[in-house]
């Protein structure tokens, strides 16, 4: 498994989505982009559009939501020992529209 918000990371988050069909048959009418940056950390984004799914590292040219927090918590999150509602009503995440 690759080390949390590294590069490998995203990687592998882009091959994990663009691989899973329920998630592109979720996707099919969809044209959604949400970014997700760290602070002092990476920032990426996921690209829904219309039966394709991609993760891609860097910010998106024009997303249609943020969501940003600490790389604590940003690790936490995608080790799956925080859920993300939790951390959003703790004030450990927020998220804004572009």
């Amino acid at each position: 498994m690759a080390e949390p918000l590294s590069d490998s990371w995203i990687a592998a988050l882009d091959d994990a989505a663009a691989g899973h069909a329920g998630l592109r048959e979720a996707a099919a009418t969809m044209a959604l982009v949400l970014e997700y940056s760290t602070s002092g950390g990476p920032t990426w984004h996921v690209v829904f559009d219309h039966g394709s799914v991609r993760v891609v590292a860097g910010p998106a040219d024009h997303p249609d939501l943020r969501f940003a927090t600490d790389p604590s918590t940003a690790r936490a999150l995608a080790a799956g020992t925080l859920d993300p509602l939790r951390a959003m009503i703790d004030g450990r995440r927020w998220s804004a529209p572009p």
